[in-house]
């Protein structure tokens, strides 16, 4: 975590080939890089979507920075959509 930034990685939950490494600011708004790798990764815009660990475990990004979330979960994280969780 040199200089303040950190590669973050998002895998398609459904297509686990389908991934996209995005450079991070660590006091950047994680949602931020969570949106743009929606979009990288083919989302539709109105499409919700969570994040979670690759064991699993969900991952609440709102009003948290990278740092805070690489810190606790890593820097690797699925996304799946909304209906894929069973929400």
């Amino acid at each position: 975590m040199e200089r303040g930034e950190v590669e973050l990685t998002f895998v398609r939950a459904d297509n686990p080939s389908k991934r996209v490494v995005l450079r991070a600011v660590l006091d950047d708004d994680m949602t931020y890089y969570a949106v743009q790798a929606a979009k990288l990764l083919g989302f539709a815009p109105d499409e919700e979507f969570g994040i979670s660990t690759p064991d699993g475990r969900p991952v609440r990004i709102v009003g948290r920075t990278v740092r805070d979330v690489v810190a606790s979960r890593g820097t690797v994280f699925n996304m799946a959509s909304r209906d894929m969780l069973g929400r």
